[in-house]
């Protein structure tokens, strides 16, 4: 196969005109051979060194990821059966290189990686692949290919020709849009990476979980036109709430608290998310900071401007909403929420009409029960499902405002967009579903550990998958699998955790976080989670649950990464158009009920960003055959030593022990630079003592001081330990700069001292 020349430019408005900088190209022509060829859309042969490398230095040798020793065999992406991969000959797997553009000094350009291949390897070993023709590209031995030399003849050749390919554009001083348009239309399509994560600009809120709430649809979405919003507070004393439009690779806000009379507000708790939906005219609507109280609403004053808003009602008695939801039937914006309390609320939609919003139900009435639905993440079938369009609901039972008396999982279905609502043997439900007339799918009792808010999907088959915490006959909590297919419904533990998360009052802990499900266009199902014991603590992870598949039950990462108590979800669209997981990442800490998070103010500051998966590929996530975003430690400075703070404004404390910031520890790797704080202080009554953290910018002059904790009762030495948060003086804007980080402390009055200290600079990576 032959592509075209990839015409590299780096394009920049100049008084209305197009400017070029000069750029390589590139070209490669490449014939596979083979006798026969599978297709392996989820496992594979992958380069993971970057391109520029192999193109730069022939001869070196590149990483190839083979499956992992415990699965049994590879598997055909198109019939599910294992393949035998130890005959020669037996078969051939296909892989995909993925190639990445930078300038002379080896710095990323602004050019989405390029997928080429797929190159196809015969199974078996000593298997060898030719490249044009004649020159073999390398033999498998163990688990490295190695590059002949004779490749550089071809690197050569492609580069030349990539470099005429691109003179004439380069020569230019200005460039018509057409001529653009045409040189980028003659390039490859662009493949989207397997993992990436997109920072969020500044800091966000996490002293509770309101950045991360999983009954939340959605902070983040995807419009019809490709765009993709996110919705956040932002980090701070008294948060904002922030809308991001994500234009060419960046983030472009707006704070809504700048409208007049602050329409959304900000209350602590963690409830109060932001849900933000777009309809087919591109309107972007957006309701937040709602528990119990009267609705908060935003819409969009034109199509994709996030820059005018007005400030709406919807259809006039939404006095009392909790758990807010946009979400899509056939194109059409539907909202769902809770109308009234815990213990007495129903549940209702609305639908959006293009000019104004109508009622088209009250689906489930909790008032007349006296009892509330506690609904899970609204299900609707993608097209070429089973029943494209059908939505389904899953719910459980609350008696009174007391988690542990959550009861029962229940279900209805619509295919008239939440008109009418049926049982799943098709029997009709007569008016607004009643605790007396839902169908119980799983029975589960008060005081069994079920927690309420989970995830809910459909898979291609039309088989309805959600998830239950249930605790097992030593009384810790598990997560069921519970789905429903033809033959009815079935539940499956899944689980085997040594913890038992306390269904007491009206919130938990957030050591065991609510779960998600997602199904994929290929007809896999997996579950979200997270927990922060035995061993999982920092990563997001996935269960497979595809029902009758040899990995039913497999348990993996897709994310390696500290968040405490968040309970993520998803951008529901983005997953049924686009077969694509987002999530919008917020560290956070439950309402004061996590156990080793001290003090709120360390979380006032924390990192955001929204995490990328193309699912169309997940089978390397699940073989661990491709790499993920993970947290990692630069330096580190500390001491021991005690000292005495008397300065009544921010004193630097341990000035030996200042972190340092280099231009070095930005590269195409690192996604955000990220530093946290431990101290332990103590102070006699009657003094106030404030430690905080300073980042200092030598180079631009720029200093932020942040607050990290304030006093405590008592002289005792008292440790806090913070969260992760992003180091706000150094970025992509500020490559060269040079400046450091340091503790700094002050009083009011008196003297406080300090003891034991340490700084960490970090990174998150891919």
């Amino acid at each position: 196969m032959a592509y075209p020349p990839y015409v590299l430019t780096r394009a920049v408005s100049v008084g209305g005109a197009m400017t070029v900088e000069a750029a390589k190209s590139l070209r490669i022509s490449l014939k596979v051979t083979s006798t026969r060829s599978l297709v392996w859309d989820e496992t594979g042969y992958r380069f993971e060194s970057e391109p520029a490398e192999v193109l730069s230095e022939p001869g070196t040798e590149a990483t190839v990821v083979l499956p992992r020793t415990d699965v049994p065999g590879w598997r055909d992406g198109r019939t599910g059966a294992l393949i035998d991969v130890s005959a020669p000959g037996s078969h051939t797997h296909t892989y995909r290189a993925l190639l990445s553009f930078r300038d002379a000094d080896g710095r990323t350009l602004g050019i989405p990686p390029v997928e080429v291949g797929p190159f196809v390897l015969p199974g078996g070993d000593g298997s060898t692949l030719d490249l044009d023709k004649t020159v073999p590209v390398g033999t498998v031995s163990g688990q490295v290919v190695s590059i002949p030399d004779s490749w550089s003849a071809i690197v050569a050749a492609a580069q030349k020709a990539a470099e005429d390919a691109a003179a004439a554009l380069a020569g230019a001083t200005t460039v018509a849009a057409e001529a653009l348009t045409l040189a980028r239309a003659a390039a490859p399509r662009a493949a989207r990476p397997l993992v990436d994560i997109h920072p969020l600009p500044g800091t966000l809120w996490g002293a509770t979980t309101q950045n991360s709430v999983s009954w939340g649809m959605d902070n983040v979405t995807t419009a019809p036109d490709g765009t993709q919003y996110a919705a956040w507070w932002s980090g701070g004393t008294r948060p904002h709430a922030i809308i991001g439009k994500r234009v060419r690779d960046e983030w472009q806000t707006f704070d809504l608290t700048t409208l007049a009379g602050d329409p959304l507000g900000f209350t602590v708790d963690l409830h109060n998310g932001l849900d933000i939906g777009v309809d087919a005219a591109g309107f972007v609507h957006l309701v937040g900071n709602v528990h119990s109280a009267p609705i908060r609403y935003v819409r969009s004053a034109a199509p994709g401007d996030i820059t005018a808003w007005t400030v709406e009602v919807m259809v006039g008695d939404e006095t009392e909403v909790s758990y807010p939801s946009f979400f899509k039937v056939d194109g059409a914006l539907l909202f769902g929420f809770r109308q009234g309390g815990s213990g007495s609320g129903d549940y209702v939609l609305n639908r959006w009409g293009g000019a104004a919003w109508t009622r088209v139900a009250k689906v489930i009435d909790g008032a007349a029960s006296g009892q509330s639905p506690y609904v899970n993440h609204v299900a609707v079938e993608r097209a070429g499902g089973a029943h494209p369009g059908r939505m389904h609901l899953t719910w459980c039972w609350r008696r009174t405002s007391a988690v542990n008396t959550n009861h029962d999982i229940c279900y209805a279905y619509s295919d008239d967009a939440g008109v009418t609502w049926r049982r799943s043997d098709d029997s009709a439900y007569v008016g607004p579903i009643t605790l007396d007339t839902s169908e119980v799918g799983v029975a589960i009792p008060e005081n069994g550990g079920l927690l309420n808010s989970m995830g809910c999907e459909v898979d291609a088959a039309g088989r309805v998958h959600t998830a239950a915490f249930r605790y097992d006959a030593n009384g810790y909590t598990q997560i069921h699998h519970v789905w429903l297919d033809d033959t009815g419904w079935h539940s499956e533990q899944v689980t085997d955790l040594t913890y038992r998360l306390e269904m007491t009052g009206s919130t938990v802990q957030g050591t065991l976080g609510n779960t998600s499900v997602v199904t994929t266009a290929s007809g896999r199902t997996y579950l979200i989670w997270r927990y922060r014991r035995e061993g999982r603590r920092g990563s997001l992870r996935m269960i497979d649950l595809t029902p009758g598949d040899d990995l039913y039950g497999t348990d993996f990462a897709i994310a390696e990464l500290e968040l405490g108590d968040a309970r993520p979800s998803f951008d529901t669209q983005a997953l049924y158009e686009r077969d694509e997981l987002r999530i919008l990442l917020c560290p956070g800490k439950s309402n004061g009920q996590a156990e080793e998070f001290l003090d709120d103010r360390l979380w006032y500051h924390v990192w955001g960003a929204v995490l990328v998966i193309d699912l169309s590929r997940i089978g390397l996530l699940e073989q661990g055959a491709a790499r993920l975003p993970r947290m990692t430690t630069i330096a580190s400075r500390g001491g021991f030593a005690t000292e005495n703070i008397t300065a009544t404004t921010p004193t630097t404390i341990g000035q030996d022990q200042s972190l340092p910031l280099i231009p070095t520890m930005l590269d195409s790797q690192v996604r955000m630079l990220l530093v946290r704080a431990f101290v332990r202080y103590s102070r006699p009554g009657g003094t106030v003592a404030t430690i905080g953290l300073r980042q200092v910018n030598e180079t631009t002059g720029e200093t932020i001081d942040r607050d990290l904790t304030a006093a405590s009762s008592g002289t005792t030495m008292r440790p806090r330990y913070g969260p992760w948060r992003p180091v706000e003086v150094y970025d992509d804007n500020t490559p060269e700069a040079v400046g450091y980080i340091q503790l700094v402390g002050s009083v009011d009055t008196g003297t406080a001292t300090v003891g034991r200290r340490s700084l960490d600079l970090g990174a998150i990576i891919i």
